[in-house]
């Protein structure tokens, strides 16, 4: 009887610590920033993107960012200056 109450007690403390360990405290989050760190001007093949999403500036980031999901899964990030860029986010919102 003594062994199976030292396992038990073992067992939720392994379990307490491994959710100590993978919660993060609210304080200790990251600070919001830009999500790109490299903007991609050369031109990708509309039909290779599943998804474009764009995000606009905010005060943690002075600039507009369009990310681009691929079929592969791969997201890029494209500069928004680009013409070939700027022409596809056009097209898109015509057809919404």
């Amino acid at each position: 009887m003594n062994s199976k109450v030292t396992v038990i007690v073992i067992t939720f403390f392994v379990l307490y610590m491994s959710s100590i360990q993978t919660t993060t405290p609210m304080r200790i989050m990251p600070q919001p920033r830009c999500k790109c760190t490299f903007n991609m001007s050369r031109f990708i093949n509309p039909q290779k993107m599943k998804d474009i999403d764009v995000f606009p500036m905010t005060p943690h980031c002075p600039h507009v960012e369009v990310i681009a999901t691929l079929k592969v899964g791969t997201k890029i990030c494209l500069n928004p200056e680009a013409q070939w860029v700027k022409k596809l986010l056009e097209r898109i919102l015509e057809q919404n």
